[in-house]
């Protein structure tokens, strides 16, 4: 135990937050102890971890990006003595795995496991488990601490200080509810040494009357504590919830293509285990802590001796809170980790349902699902077991200073040094004396439970938001006549692969661009870039005079309409859908678009027409009708760049058809930038812009690309060639 904290204080086990972040764990590890401490997430955006987790490249670059020259290598067991620790090995456990190498002897060695903390290894676990891939780091003259962002005094203080007034107020209420309390020890030793001696009848009935009151006076003032406490709990929950929640609508989409979005909402729950701490706990350690001082005062005043056996109480519950620390702490984190997998697996397989049920595949589904509940109820059982040591250490320790008081109280009331009301008073104090003793271990351990949870949400809160990208300070206001230059676009979703390379055009105001190639080629890249979604790694997108890095992206999207594939419908009403875009349209404009989207038709048939509510993900219609929705909303939106990405692309010929002439009658001077996939939508476009494997290989007319006899002529002719008859493509018996 004291090996390990000896450790961690040079080497802190950075935990995973789910199963791909090993890498960047690891490497948060590594540079924590050069001193540049980093969160979990910030270490993800240095080393480039995605949903496939993090490569040997991803390591090297995040090593030099801190001043850290990073050597990945190729290496056998013998030789790891050779290299400077900590350095990251890469073992072969599921599907590849990160453990920092913290020491190496020709029998074993000792890592910090990201997921399971600081382990022995044998030479024999090593050679079968690792790659033989390992990084080292070499402190270079670029290289500068770093202190961690996250500061738990001060963390838990700015939650709580805007509560500060009705937090003291409830504060004041305990203290005086705990100080009537003490009412019944005093009025024990007036009973034994004063009142029954005397048998004095009427004193007793008076003081009995007082005592009662005083029981009802503390209970009001408990009762009034409680509401108190649990309306700064509400407000907490409340401010610090919708703090986060907003915060997460305005991350970059990087955010949530890196990582599982399951584990991102589900933080949103651990607000309520935050905010009963903050509320409730706060004010408890607090009282618990001036109750303590009184009474051990108070005890001291009547009989040192007992005080300073009440004091031994101390060692022995710190010592407790010192045993139990980690083991309860790593408990909750693998059962916060275990709950989100759990989550993110459910979510992946209720929106794949319908494909596992067309495989017939529910079996296997219902496996994996049941094991990582499974997974889930043992971790938590885990928690559960581990929350209690420190309670019953609590217990313990109380229970022994109590029985060593009474046993030292009784001998002093034998020796006639002390009177029994005496011996009571201090029997009584001693209950609001330890109560605090035996709470502190579990206390300490729900704390830190408390501040994985802080921990947690205020490293997605650290993360910069969409708006800060820009460079500063961003243009507020532009003036967009639609014109469209990509120049020099170098662009990749994840580091080192580059999904678009060097591409440079320019769209003219009111021009019908558009842009066609093969699956994966790169079409969508483009507009995700136009619409500001992303920012080139290299080059510019220019809207009008304005590169997209410099113009607020919210200001930059009031310019823009688009439909993207797989139109994402919400549950509000059809017309709430069409109108999110563009607020404050009547009811012939909604009308008019759901016309041009050839979507009117059964959106009238409906009972209630526009008011009818849409499901989840837009499940009670047709993927053709929520197509139709997406583009009715785009079209209702009067932006000078109109975007349609495969926007008619689960259409039948005639619908779609249909729809293309009306919105070429309908254009009003927008530019109009269509990706296709079925080249006969594009034959009308002013030009077309041909993309393969992220490269501009083509671009004019239909007519002139035809005759160029290129790749946009391979790809028109494949698509307009006649099928083969079914009986000669399958054979014939």
């Amino acid at each position: 135990m004291l090996h390990r904290w000896r450790v961690y204080r040079r080497l802190p086990w950075v935990r995973i937050a789910d199963g791909r972040d090993c890498g960047a764990a690891a490497f948060a590890s590594l540079a924590a102890y050069h001193g540049h401490h980093l969160s979990l997430e910030q270490a993800r955006v240095l080393v480039g971890t995605d949903r496939d987790g993090t490569s040997l490249a991803g390591l090297r670059d995040g090593g030099r990006s801190i001043g850290l020259e990073a050597r990945p290598a190729r290496a056998d067991y013998e030789s790891l003595h050779q290299l400077v620790l900590p350095a990251i090995l890469h073992l072969n456990e599921r599907e590849g795995h990160f453990v920092v190498l913290r020491s190496w002897s020709s029998a074993e060695v000792e890592v910090l496991d990201p997921n399971r903390g600081l382990r022995r290894m044998t030479r024999a676990q090593v050679e079968s488990t690792w790659s033989g891939f390992v990084v080292e780091y070499l402190k270079t003259a670029s290289f500068q601490p770093r202190a961690p962002d996250f500061k738990p005094f001060a963390a838990s203080l700015n939650l709580i200080r805007p509560y500060l007034i009705p937090l003291g107020l409830g504060l004041g209420l305990m203290l005086l509810g705990t100080a009537l309390g003490w009412l019944a020890s005093f009025f024990l030793r007036t009973l034994l040494d004063d009142l029954l001696p005397r048998k004095e009848h009427g004193q007793l009935a008076l003081f009995g009357g007082a005592l009662v009151a005083a029981s009802v006076l503390q209970g009001g003032l408990q009762l009034q504590r409680l509401w108190l406490s649990a309306g700064v709990g509400r407000r907490i929950h409340e401010a610090y919830g919708a703090r986060y929640l907003s915060h997460l609508l305005e991350l970059p989409l990087q955010v949530f293509d890196t990582r599982s979005v399951s584990s991102l909402v589900m933080r949103v729950g651990q607000v309520e285990n935050i905010q009963l701490s903050m509320s409730e706990m706060a004010l408890t350690l607090l009282n618990d802590v001036l109750m303590f001082s009184l009474a051990l005062g108070v005890i001291f005043f009547h009989d040192p001796g007992s005080a300073l056996i009440a004091l031994a109480a101390v060692p022995l519950v710190l010592l407790g809170v010192g045993l139990f620390s980690n083991v309860v702490h790593e408990a909750q984190l693998d059962a916060i980790s275990r709950s989100d997998e759990l989550a993110s697996q459910l979510v992946g397989v209720f929106e794949g349902l319908r494909i596992i049920r067309a495989a017939s595949a529910e079996g296997r589904f219902r496996k994996l699902l049941m094991e990582r509940f499974s997974e889930l109820v043992s971790a938590r059982y885990r928690s559960r077991r581990a929350l209690v040591l420190p309670s019953v250490w609590g217990f313990m320790t109380g229970s022994m200073v109590v029985g060593t008081v009474l046993w030292h109280g009784g001998s002093r009331v034998l020796q006639g040094h002390m009177t029994a009301g005496e011996l009571l008073v201090i029997f009584g104090l001693m209950v609001f004396y330890l109560n605090p003793v035996q709470r502190f271990p579990s206390m300490m351990a729900n704390l830190r439970g408390t501040l994985i949870s802080l921990r947690r949400l205020e490293e997605i809160l650290a993360l910069r938001i969409e708006r800060d990208r820009t460079r500063t300070p961003p243009v507020p206001q532009v003036d967009v006549n639609g014109r469209v230059v990509f120049k020099g676009v170098t662009f990749g979703y994840k580091a080192r692969r580059p999904v678009l390379k060097n591409v440079s055009f320019t769209i003219e105001p009111g021009e019908t661009v558009a842009i066609v190639g093969e699956t994966g080629s790169g079409k969508s890249s483009l507009v995700n870039l136009l619409v500001g979604l992303y920012l080139p790694e290299q080059g510019d997108v220019f809207i009008g005079q304005h590169s997209t890095r410099d113009i607020d992206p919210q200001e930059l999207r009031r310019h823009m309409s688009a439909v993207f594939q797989g139109p994402q419908l919400f549950q509000q009403s059809i017309r709430d859908n069409l109108t999110m875009l563009e607020e404050g349209v009547s009811d012939e404009q909604v009308a008019r678009a759901a016309r041009l989207a050839n979507a009117s038709g059964f959106i009238e048939a409906l009972p209630q027409g526009y008011r009818t509510q849409v499901s989840t993900g837009g499940d009670n219609f047709s993927t053709g009708q929520a197509q139709r929705l997406g583009l009715a909303r785009a079209l209702l939106k009067s932006a000078p760049i109109l975007v349609l990405d495969e926007a008619t692309s689960n259409l039948d010929s005639a619908t779609e058809l249909a729809i293309l002439q009306a919105l070429e009658e309908d254009r009003q001077g927008r530019t109009t930038i269509v990706i296709a996939h079925r080249l006969s939508t594009v034959i009308r476009a002013d030009r077309i812009l041909v993309i393969h494997q992220g490269e501009l290989v083509e671009m004019g007319t239909h007519d002139a690309l035809i005759q160029a006899q290129g790749r946009y002529a391979r790809l028109f002719g494949i698509q307009t060639q006649p099928a083969p008859e079914l009986s000669r493509a399958v054979g014939s018996g």
